[in-house]
């Protein structure tokens, strides 16, 4: 089930960003780094697969979430 939430949590962030895939769409792909649209859904899935990782860093160091979060939201 979390695994799930997480999926269409990041294909809700990219449509924020104008990149509103049908949730298929997004299953289906392997390659996020053709067009611009593809890196905001993959920037977006690499986001929440880290995410859940950095919580116990927020409570110390929110500065470093924010600039690794950063970091992978950019990652090719």
């Amino acid at each position: 089930i979390s695994s799930e939430a997480a999926l269409r949590g990041a294909r809700a962030s990219a449509a924020l960003d104008g990149a509103d895939w049908e949730l298929e769409e997004v299953r289906r792909r392997t390659d996020f780094g053709s067009e611009p649209e593809a890196r905001t859904v993959g920037g977006a899935l690499r986001l929440s697969a880290e995410a859940g990782q950095l919580l116990s860093v927020w409570g110390q160091s929110p500065l470093r979430v924010l600039a690794r979060l950063h970091v992978v939201a950019e990652a090719r």
